[in-house]
C-alpha cells in the first residue's frame, strides 16, 4: 500500500496568509490594496511556478509585480524561503511509524 500525505498545512507547517510570511521573514508588512483580478492572476502565478514554467526568480520578480513592487523580488525572496516553518511535533514519527508498518510512502 502507498500512503500519500500533503506536505502543506498537513505535515509541514506553513504561513497561511501574506502578513504571516512578512512577520516569519522579519518584513514588516505593508498595506496594498489589490487591483481587480489580483486572486485571479495570484493563483495563475502560483500554478505556473508548481509547474516548473518560471523558475523562483521570476516567480519573485512576477510576485512582486503583483502586489506593485511594494515589497522587492528580493523581499519576496526572503517570505518565500520563510513560509516554511517547521514540521508539526510528531511528523516524522508519524512517518516512520508508517513506513514500518510496510508502506510506501510519498508525498504531493
Amino acid at each position: 500500500m502507498l500512503i500519500c500525505f500533503d506536505l502543506g498545512g498537513v505535515l509541514v507547517r506553513i504561513c497561511r496568509d501574506w502578513n504571516e510570511g512578512c512577520a516569519a521573514a522579519g518584513i514588516d508588512p505593508r498595506r496594498h490594496r489589490p487591483r481587480a483580478g489580483h486572486d485571479d492572476r495570484a493563483r495563475t502565478l502560483i500554478a505556473r511556478y508548481q509547474r516548473g514554467e518560471i523558475d523562483c526568480a521570476g516567480f519573485q520578480r512576477e510576485l512582486s509585480d503583483l502586489f506593485d513592487g511594494l515589497w522587492t523580488p528580493e523581499e519576496v525572496a526572503r517570505i518565500d524561503r520563510a513560509w516554511i516553518l517547521g514540521s508539526y511535533e510528531g511528523t516524522a514519527e508519524l512517518v516512520d511509524e508508517v513506513r514500518a508498518a510496510g508502506h510506501r510512502t510519498a508525498c504531493l
